[in-house]
């Protein structure tokens, strides 16, 4: 299958992993700004589009389960 994002979105696609921010509590300071500027300015979605990162929400749920038990 090829590396494209609908192939990723529905598993077709098997060499993908979901990359995690882990915090020790709830995030502050500048771990909550880094957090913010990922998930929402648009300089940090250019570079996720650069290097094809996708939100996890943009993957069928179902792939989701399938990707992670396998």
């Amino acid at each position: 299958q090829a590396p494209n994002a609908a192939n990723v979105k529905t598993n077709a696609y098997k060499f993908w992993n979901v990359e995690h921010m882990y915090t020790k509590g709830a995030a502050t300071g500048l771990a909550q700004e880094f957090i913010n500027f990922i998930i929402g300015d648009p300089a940090a979605l250019a570079v996720k589009n650069n290097y094809k990162f996708m939100n996890v929400s943009d993957i069928n749920p179902a792939a989701l389960t399938a990707h992670n038990n396998a």
